[in-house]
């Protein structure tokens, strides 16, 4: 098995759990710019990134964050936070960004 596609299962959970944070930014008014989330999401998503991708028994604490900040990197390159919250984690978007991610540390 290899660690890209367990990485990319795992992160499913991730994604749903900063769904709901950023929702909850939207919910209260918060405005994100095109090219940063607000700092909580950031943090939320990461956690929840190197926690799924440390999960997985394959990945490093080093790897793990810095596949995960590459992949928020990308997708708040592409997305707004209002966009982020309403697409789903097979998004054509959000999957090339894991690809682009996963090649940049693992490759």
């Amino acid at each position: 098995m290899t660690v890209m596609p367990m990485l990319f299962t795992r992160r499913a959970a991730a994604f749903l759990a900063l769904a709901a944070i950023a929702a909850t930014f939207l919910l209260a008014g918060v405005a994100a710019a095109k090219t940063s989330y607000p700092s909580s999401v950031r943090n939320a998503f990461n956690k929840s990134c190197v926690k799924a991708a440390q999960a997985s028994g394959n990945v490093s604490k080093k790897d793990a964050v810095a596949y995960c900040s590459a992949a928020l990197v990308c997708i708040e390159g592409k997305l707004t936070l209002k966009q982020f919250v309403k697409i789903s984690t097979n998004d054509p978007i959000v999957k090339k960004c894991e690809k682009t991610a996963a090649k940049k540390v693992f490759s």
